[in-house]
Parts: structure tokens; C-alpha cells; sequence
């Protein structure tokens, strides 16, 4: 198996074999893929197996090239990104306690989630009940068209978090989604095995977590779950199907005073 360990950006000059100007030196056993092919400029993407020794040197050879400077403080902006948004959604996770009440391993993406009025869920603000009564937009920039998901909401502090003995309370389950569907935003359409129901935390039971996960599918499913949406387990139902880890995810908090 291998796996992308850097991005190297190349100026050639147009019918030169050898470069002769660029930004990026790379010394290393990597396979070069080319993604980026013109008549001046081509862009490399190298595969690295992962025992590899790598040494990765980086210098402007050219104080003109602002094409490569360019590029890689895009790339390198973007991998910070990635990398600071999965941190904060394990750690929003943890620090929560939603793992490991709910999963066992926190998702290592965001999923975005816009309720009808435009109210957002922002790992762990506070809705209005009012405001998440109605089934949201969610959106996984990573889903791939094609490939199924699986989509969930489960209360697990049902009917409070001192006394959980109905959780998790299953709000929202719908299998077979296509990532497309999840990728662009648009309204879920799959298999549903859970209609949507809003939060419905009893009076003075204290602040309640509503956790909405997304699973990748192996295959398409055909599953079933009991029309009783209390002691629900998505951790079950993930391992009874081979879903394996939560890949987005995202949770709020609903009070009723």
C-alpha cells in the first residue's frame, strides 16, 4: 500500500529534458505521478511507500517563480487545514465525552450541518429545540460520487445524561446515501430506516448532546433496526454492518428549561 507523503512542484522550460529552474528539490525513492501537464509548467504528486526514507528539500531557485511559491503555500495551507480541522473534531470529541459514549474512535472530518432556518451545528454550541425540529442539510466535502454512506443522529443522554437508561435515542438513520448527494449539500436521499425526529429532551433534564455521524459503506446495505428509537447502539449497528470507523462527524446541544 502506499501513501501520499509529499507534493513537489516542477517549472520545466518548454522542450527542456532537464530542469533547469524550479522551487522544489526532491531526493527520494518516491514515484513520481504527473497531474499538472503544459507546455512550461507540470505538477508532480509523489506516492511514497511507507517505509521509504524520505528527505524532502525545499528552496527557491528562482526569486521569479511565483507560480511554485504560489502553489506551495497553497498545498501547505491546505494540509494545516486538514490536519487542525480532524484535531478539533477528535478533540471536541473527546473533550465531550461524545467519545467513547457514542463512538469508539472520533471521526477525523467535519460534517457540516444547517438546519432549515440556518442555524448550524459547531461541535458542541447549543440549538433551540425549535431550531433542529426540522431534518437538516448535512455536507462531507470528502464524500465520493458513488460511494455509499451511511447518516446518523443519536441522543445519548436519553432521558438525561445522569440517567442515560434509554440511550442512545435513535433521531435519524438513513442508509445507501450517495456521496454525491453528501458532497454537494443537497437533501438526503437514501434508505431510511429512522424518519428524522428533532431533539425532544424532557423538562429539566439538563443539556442533552445530539451527535450526527457519517459512516462509509463496504457495499450497499439492507438493513433493519427496531421502530423503537429508544436503547438504540450506532456503534452496534456500524460493527454488525462492517462500517468501520465514523469518517465526519459533527454534535449540539438542545435544553428544554
Amino acid at each position: 500500500m502506499f501513501v501520499i507523503l509529499a507534493t513537489a512542484f516542477y517549472l520545466y522550460p518548454a522542450k527542456a529534458s532537464p530542469p533547469r529552474q524550479g522551487c522544489v528539490q526532491v531526493y527520494t525513492n518516491c514515484t513520481p505521478a504527473l497531474l499538472y501537464p503544459s507546455s512550461h509548467n507540470q505538477l508532480y504528486w509523489f506516492f511514497c511507500p511507507p517505509t521509504s526514507a524520505t528527505l524532502l528539500v525545499f528552496g527557491l531557485l528562482s526569486e521569479n517563480n511565483h507560480f511554485c511559491l504560489r502553489m506551495i503555500k497553497l498545498v501547505f495551507y491546505g494540509f494545516l487545514l486538514t490536519f487542525a480541522l480532524a484535531d478539533e473534531v477528535a478533540d471536541k470529541f473527546e473533550e465531550n465525552e461524545v467519545n467513547p459514549d457514542v463512538v469508539a474512535s472520533a471521526p477525523s472530518a467535519l460534517l457540516k450541518v444547517t438546519f432549515p432556518e440556518g442555524d448550524e451545528a459547531n461541535l458542541g454550541n447549543t440549538l433551540q429545540v425549535s431550531k433542529a425540529g426540522k431534518e437538516p442539510i448535512v455536507q462531507f466535502d470528502s464524500a465520493v460520487a458513488g460511494q455509499k454512506y451511511t447518516i446518523s443522529m443519536v441522543d445519548p443522554d436519553a432521558p438525561s445524561r445522569a440517567n442515560p437508561r434509554a440511550a442512545q435515542w435513535n433521531h435519524w438513520l438513513v442508509t445507501n446515501v450517495d456521496g454525491a448527494i453528501l458532497k454537494a449539500g443537497d437533501k438526503v436521499d437514501g434508505k431510511v430506516l429512522m424518519k428524522y425526529n428533532g431533539p425532544s429532551p424532557p423538562k429539566a433534564s439538563g443539556p442533552h448532546r445530539y451527535v450526527l455521524i457519517v459512516y462509509k459503506q463496504p457495499r450497499n446495505l439492507n438493513s433493519r433496526v427496531s421502530r423503537n428509537r429508544a436503547r438504540f447502539d450506532i456503534g452496534n449497528f456500524a460493527k454488525k454492518n462492517k462500517l468501520g470507523n465514523p469518517v465526519a462527524g459533527n454534535f449540539f446541544y438542545s435544553e428544554n428549561k
